[in-house]
C-alpha cells in the first residue's frame, strides 16, 4: 500500500491566511487595544458619576486617541465615543450631564466598537 506524501508547503498559505483573517481590514484598531489589554477591557464602557474618576477616563481617551487608523465602517462609531468620553471628562463632577452625555448614539457607537473588539480582536 502506498502511502500518499504529506504536503507541509500547501498548509503554509492556509494557515497564514486564518491567522491575518483576525487583523484584515481593522487597520490599528486591535492591535491598539491587544497591546494594552487592561484598559481595553473596559475602554468601551459607559462611564458610571462617583465610580469612574477623571483619571480614569483620561486612560481611556488616550487609549482611543492612540487609534489612527481604525476600520472605514467604525470611524464615525470612534469619533461619536471619542466625543463622549471628552465630555465625560469634562463634566465628570457633574453627574447628570455625565448621564446625559450617554446618548442613544453614543449607546449605538459602543455597542459596534465593543462587539468588534470581543468579536475580532480578542478571537
Amino acid at each position: 500500500m502506498r502511502s500518499r506524501p504529506t504536503r507541509p508547503l500547501l498548509l503554509a498559505p492556509v494557515l497564514a491566511l486564518t491567522l491575518a483573517g483576525c487583523g484584515a481590514g481593522q487597520g490599528d484598531f486591535c492591535e491598539v487595544l491587544n497591546d494594552n489589554t487592561d484598559l481595553a477591557a473596559t475602554v468601551f464602557t459607559p462611564v458610571i458619576p462617583e465610580m469612574v474618576d477623571a483619571t480614569t477616563v483620561q486612560q481611556r481617551l488616550d487609549l482611543v486617541d492612540q487609534i489612527e487608523d481604525p476600520p472605514s465602517d467604525l470611524e464615525d462609531d470612534l469619533t461619536t465615543w471619542r466625543n463622549y468620553l471628552q465630555k465625560a471628562l469634562d463634566n465628570i463632577d457633574d453627574a447628570t450631564a455625565v448621564i446625559n452625555a450617554g446618548t442613544d448614539e453614543v449607546d449605538a457607537a459602543q455597542e459596534a466598537l465593543f462587539d468588534r473588539y470581543t468579536g475580532t480582536c480578542m478571537s
